[in-house]
C-alpha cells in the first residue's frame, strides 16, 4: 500500500535535496513540488539545477539553497 506524500511526509523536520539538472521541461514541471512540499517539510530544501537556470528559480519561495 502506498501513502500519499502529505500523509508520509506531514509536519517532518528532514532535508529534502531535488536533483533536475539539465532540462527546462523537468524544472518547470518541479516547480509545483517545491510549492507542495514546503507545505509538508518544516527542514530545507535543496534544488540542484544547471547554473543556466538559476534566474528562473532564484526567486522560488520556499528553497533554502539552489
Amino acid at each position: 500500500m502506498f501513502l500519499k506524500a502529505p500523509q508520509l511526509i506531514h509536519d517532518t523536520d528532514i532535508d529534502v535535496a531535488l536533483i533536475r539538472t539539465g532540462a527546462l521541461g523537468d524544472i518547470c514541471m518541479t516547480l509545483p513540488l517545491v510549492r507542495r512540499l514546503r507545505q509538508h517539510l518544516t527542514g530545507k530544501i535543496t534544488w540542484v539545477i544547471d547554473k543556466k537556470f538559476y534566474p528562473l528559480v532564484k526567486g522560488c519561495e520556499g528553497i533554502n539553497f539552489i
